[in-house]
């Protein structure tokens, strides 16, 4: 992962081994799961070590309606853990996936939420023209 920008606050990190964010096919039983290492530089900020834990599940399908258009999608949660040192987070994520369009919408929770179907979002993106 890189920021786009070169310079004092730049990002730039390996991840080991790389995390599969989408494993095909997926169906309604889809569950996979990375344990991956990072080393590298966050804002600027040399980071030697630390790990993320990406848990991804199928949690159910259905239709999701957005400005560009209604799409059949498979709606997958993965739950990721961060650990810094003693530091650790944990961040919810809902994937919308269709079929010949990939990502067609995500809903990201805030820090550390508890709720499996949480109603709070820090950060809602989906597909439109």
């Amino acid at each position: 992962m890189v920021s786009p920008d070169d310079g004092f606050t730049k990002t730039e990190v390996d991840y080991e081994p790389v995390v599969d964010v989408l494993r095909f096919p997926i169906d309604a039983d889809s569950t996979w799961s990375t344990e991956s290492s990072i080393n590298g530089t966050v804002n600027g900020v040399l980071s030697f070590y630390f790990l993320e834990d990406y848990t991804t599940v199928a949690a159910g399908t259905g239709t999701l309606k957005t400005p560009y258009g209604e799409f059949k999608v498979i709606r997958l949660r993965t739950d990721l853990t961060r650990t810094v040192g003693v530091f650790t987070t944990k961040i919810r994520t809902y994937t919308f996936v269709a079929e010949c369009f990939g990502t067609v919408a995500t809903i990201r929770s805030t820090d550390n939420e508890t709720d499996v179907e949480f109603t709070s979002a820090a950060e809602i993106r989906r597909l439109a023209p």
